[in-house]
């Protein structure tokens, strides 16, 4: 589950309230049984913020155009939420942030050459530094 966590921090747009919401979700998910359904008003005792703050972070992190979770109500006497996490949502975040990384680790390493080479690259003089 730490990749969730990762994909949290790096996951752009994301308001730090969502971001501190995510991170109680996830730490409410049982493995074992699949639950998820902490109560708002444990996310604000938790988190320390106040109702709206969760429930505006709940609406950010359950969008259906990408959000991280999905929303799901129980029913029942408190009409409970439960919370489904979209670990394709996770993994895709962490692999994007790991290909643009890449990329831009071999655009360094080229450039880097370039600048050590004599001709520099496509003809073009080494800039090398003095």
């Amino acid at each position: 589950m730490l990749f969730a966590h990762a994909a949290l921090n790096l996951a752009p747009g994301l308001s730090a309230n969502a971001r501190r919401v995510a991170g109680a979700l996830l730490e409410h998910y049982n493995q074992d049984t699949g639950r998820c359904d902490p109560g708002i008003k444990r996310l604000q005792n938790l988190l320390e913020i106040g109702r709206t703050s969760v429930v505006s972070a709940i609406k950010e992190l359950c969008r259906d155009d990408g959000g991280f979770f999905k929303k799901l109500s129980h029913g029942g006497q408190h009409n409970t939420n439960f919370y489904v996490p979209r670990w394709d949502r996770f993994r895709t975040t962490v692999t994007d942030f790991k290909a643009r990384m890449n990329g831009a680790a071999k655009e360094q390493n080229t450039d880097q050459l370039c600048r050590k080479s004599d001709t520099g690259c496509a003809g073009k003089p080494a800039t090398n530094p003095p």
